[in-house]
């Protein structure tokens, strides 16, 4: 069966947040909720390519991929956003660069919609399409 894209993409993610992880330690900016993500994606890559049908793995990426979705909203709109409407000495973004951050995360959230309501997904997984209205 073939592989669908965003499960290809979706390793991906696993392989950069398991990299991100290491580097932050290696910076002594390790924080324990990264840490534990981490250690998910890990889990997920490795799964990945054991049992790459599994509908645990199924579940478990879906909650993962959408976790890393809210954390880069979060990381490069919310946050920035609020300390230039804050007026916060040291504000590095302009509003400009948070607005072309929005579009970048607007594209990035398409990664777990696919992952989680896409079709070629779900019959990977051998789960049933989503109905349609």
């Amino acid at each position: 069966m073939k592989k669908p894209v965003s499960h290809i993409c979706a390793v991906f993610v696993y392989t950069a947040l398991i990299m991100l992880n290491v580097l932050m330690y290696l910076q002594g900016r390790f924080d324990p909720a990264t840490g534990m993500l981490g250690l998910v994606c890990a889990a997920q890559l490795l799964g990945a390519f054991v049992a790459p049908t599994d509908r645990r793995l199924y579940w478990v990426g879906s909650v993962v991929l959408w976790m890393v979705a809210l954390g880069a909203l979060y990381d490069t709109v919310v946050g920035p956003a609020q300390l230039l409407l804050n007026h916060a000495p040291g504000a590095r973004l302009t509003w400009p660069m948070v607005i072309i951050n929005a579009v970048v995360v607007a594209v990035f959230f398409r990664l777990p919609w696919a992952y989680s309501f896409g079709d070629a997904s779900r019959s990977f997984y051998g789960l049933r399409p989503r109905k349609r209205k």
